[in-house]
């Protein structure tokens, strides 16, 4: 196999693709390095294990969530609908892609009740979005109300993520979004 130079940053990106198709126990090493072009001997100069692997795809995939996507709800100079809208489109393009669903999600429900560390990333991520959706439901809604429909809102997307990935059919996860657009009229 021909050993390609490659950035941390590109492996990464690479293993969360396999770790959201597969899963992490699914996954293995040797799988992670045939998919980055790499052998394990150079995979193992990136990452001392799996898991650390795994703790790397999750702090990057929350990185990338928080910059471009949780980022939108404070946009203050853009209406609330608007915004909403856009963190629903950015979601979108990354939940929707091949049918595989949130990564943290599907962490959560694989491992987090085993990997501490694993939980930490998820929780945080989880934690920030519902902060995401309030700050922008405040706009028409009492606290305790953006908090509980920031609530409902995520536990209907998340369950659609699942539906879609068991019927591989994206349109779960859009009729989710638009029932999460109907919370702040038009």
């Amino acid at each position: 196999m021909p050993i390609k130079k490659t950035t941390k940053e590109e492996i990464i990106a690479i293993c969360t693709q396999v770790f959201r198709k597969q899963g992490y126990y699914r996954t293995t090493l040797d799988q992670l390095a045939k998919a980055n072009g790499l052998t394990k001997g150079v995979f193992y100069h990136h990452f001392k294990n799996k898991e650390a692997i795994m703790q790397e795809v999750l702090k990057a995939s929350y990185s990338y969530f928080k910059a471009k996507v949780f980022s939108i709800a404070y946009q203050d100079q853009v209406p609330a609908h608007d915004r909403m809208q856009q963190m629903i489109e950015a979601s979108n393009r990354v939940f929707s892609k091949d049918c595989q669903g949130c990564i943290f999600a599907n962490t959560a429900l694989e491992i987090t009740h085993i990997e501490e560390a694993f939980a930490e990333f998820t929780k945080v991520f989880f934690v920030d979005w519902e902060r995401a959706f309030v700050y922008i439901l405040e706009n028409e809604y009492q606290p305790n109300k953006a908090q509980q429909l920031a609530h409902q809102i995520i536990a209907d997307i998340e369950g659609s993520l699942i539906l879609m990935q068991v019927h591989k059919n994206k349109e779960f996860l859009t009729k989710a979004f638009e029932r999460t657009m109907r919370h702040l009229g038009s």
